[in-house]
């Protein structure tokens, strides 16, 4: 299988429940009948290998590995041209062309063409720089030797296979770590687990390094007792990374952390009051990836596209703090992803309010019942039984339940419901919970006045397109020239949010209790990430807007729930008609 094609193997084996088509389309940016063909050689290596099944049923597809350690023995034979890339790169002190076309048994165009998408893949990360003498890493030992365990912790049997290193030997070595706590503060912040990969690394490690005057070895002994062949080579490495580990461990602090907050506060005009168990989680974090950094791309993450989707502000901010971190005190971090986690989780406390439900009921039994079956199932609701209404009961309830028959409310939703709830039920009160304030605010949050079509030019680019669009909202004071600026600069980053063949640049806004989505229509086609896009979505908002309790979630549900109705629509009446 190609490298997509395990990708697309990966996803569906950790994925919960069945996947459907147009999500795997959308991860991996290709298109339906490539996708449809990668599910095919899928299904025909599970069963040839007869490790597994692939289930196609009407909500998409998953896979169930029924031989679990058959599968793994089988994804350790081999590992992806990246990674031998990545590897020749760091065993040698010049790459050729006329070298990688060998390893990777393909042309040297093909080489060359493979070289250039590692190069463009990693650039933000490690300096592959080009000589006469070939292609080269131009890092230090330590940015080697970790990138080098990154490639031995996700393919371990084939590395070791590869040095000869019996596995029996590499699992005495993790008890040998695992036992010895002073062995560990060498290695602050890094698992058993990751320090025996330390050892492996700095052993098979092949490339130049500084050679230093050891005065003594620390960790040959640890080689000895399992017995894996090491030199002073070994040891200097290690040494080199466990002071690394040390000094990280003496210089960051949670108050690096308060003062980068204190600055996006100050910048952003975001209060994040659940600040202090977001600092603790950040530090652990970073302490955990600046002393064994990941550099490969993370699988824990396999549906990354839509979590941006659904929280992108939190990403938004992630980057921000990376920004400072990197500026005031020279940290990389690279993965951002799992930062803007974080964020996400923080936001979603804060902006965390209660629902309040009205039962609205003559029938005590059932409305009790009820009552306890909706506590149980929804988070952050409080809930009255009454049997009769009044205007300061019904102040701020964002739901009526009516067993008996007979409202008619303008200001808050109303549903008819005489039973015991079942689960479908329930799934559906708690998407009117989450849509609530957007079904209240519909027409200022989704303005009709600066709703247009956008005549596009023949050789107009999406940079121009968005700068004219955001001029236009600027002269009508809908944004100011610093949201136009964070707009046009969040776009040319890349990564754009991109639902369907919508896109929805955006940018957070200072302004307290703000939040708009400007429906605009392109009257013709345009690839923005080699996608096709017909509309735009511009949306601008204070992340803590009270309004804006789930707008990104809603967006997301909204398209791709009306998806057939959505992407042939040209108007904004078309476009709320669905809301």
């Amino acid at each position: 299988m190609n490298e997509r094609q395990q990708f697309i193997l990966e996803l569906l084996i950790h994925a919960t429940s069945p996947i459907p088509i147009d999500s795997i389309v959308s991860q991996v940016q290709k298109s339906k009948r490539t996708v449809l063909r990668d599910l095919s050689t899928i299904k025909m290596y599970l069963e040839s290998e007869n490790i597994g099944e692939l289930i196609n049923n009407n909500n998409g597809y998953k896979i169930n590995i029924t031989e679990v350690e058959k599968y793994k023995d089988l994804i350790n034979q081999y590992i992806n041209d990246e990674e031998v890339i990545l590897y020749e790169l760091i065993q040698r002190d010049y790459l050729t062309i006329d070298d990688l076309s060998q390893c990777l048994y393909v042309s040297k165009m093909t080489a060359s063409e493979k070289m250039n998408i590692v190069k463009t893949n990693y650039s933000q990360y490690l300096n592959i720089e080009v000589s006469r003498k070939g292609h080269y890493l131009n890092e230090k030992i330590i940015k080697k030797c970790m990138l080098l365990c990154n490639l031995i912790e996700n393919n371990i049997k084939y590395y070791l296979n590869l040095f000869h290193i019996p596995y029996e030997n590499y699992v005495s070595l993790e008890e040998l770590i695992s036992n010895n706590n002073e062995l560990k503060e060498d290695f602050p912040n890094c698992s058993t687990h990751q320090i025996a990969i330390l050892f492996i690394a700095a052993t098979i490690y092949q490339g130049s390094y500084e050679k230093q005057e050891i005065q003594e070895t620390e960790f040959l002994e640890y080689y000895q007792k399992a017995s894996i062949n090491a030199n002073e080579k070994a040891d200097t490495i290690l040494q080199t990374v466990s002071l690394h580990c040390i000094n990280i461990n003496l210089s960051l602090s949670k108050h690096d952390i308060y003062r980068i907050l204190g600055l996006m506060k100050s910048e952003m005009m975001i209060d994040l009051d659940e600040e202090d168990e977001l600092v603790y989680q950040l530090y652990d974090h970073l302490k955990r990836v600046l002393c064994f950094p990941h550099y490969l791309k993370m699988k824990e993450i396999y549906n990354i596209s839509d979590f941006k989707a659904l929280y992108p502000f939190s990403f938004d901010l992630s980057f921000k703090f990376i920004q400072y971190l990197k500026q005031l005190y020279h940290y990389e971090i690279p993965n951002t992803d799992f930062i803007g986690l974080y964020f996400a989780v923080c936001l979603e406390k804060i902006k965390e309010k209660k629902h309040k439900i009205i039962i609205y009921s003559s029938k005590n039994a059932i409305a009790y019942l009820n009552k306890q079956l909706l506590m149980d199932y929804l988070n952050n609701i409080e809930i009255i039984i009454t049997k009769t209404l009044d205007v300061e009961l019904m102040q701020g309830a964002s739901l009526v339940i009516d067993s008996i028959g007979n409202l008619k409310l303008d200001q808050v939703e109303v549903i008819y419901m005489d039973h015991i709830l079942n689960e479908e039920e329930m799934i559906h009160i708690e998407t009117i919970l989450d849509n609530v304030s957007i079904h209240k605010n519909k027409y200022s949050i989704f303005p009709k006045s600066l709703s247009y079509e956008y005549h596009v030019k023949e050789d107009d680019t999406w940079e121009e397109i968005l700068n004219d669009i955001c001029l236009k909202l600027q002269e009508t004071n809908t944004i100011n020239n610093e949201e136009k600026t964070a707009i046009l600069n969040r776009e040319n980053h890349g990564n754009a949010l991109i639902i369907n063949n919508y896109i929805i640049p955006h940018c957070i806004s200072k302004k307290e209790n703000f939040v708009i989505c400007v429906y605009i229509h392109l009257d013709k086609d345009i690839i923005v990430d080699e996608r096709h896009i017909q509309h735009v979505l511009v949306t601008v908002l204070n992340p803590l807007v009270q309004k804006n309790v789930n707008l990104f979630k809603f967006l997301y549900n909204y398209l791709n729930e009306n998806k057939e109705l959505l992407q042939s629509i040209s108007t904004y009446d078309d476009f709320i008609k669905q809301i």
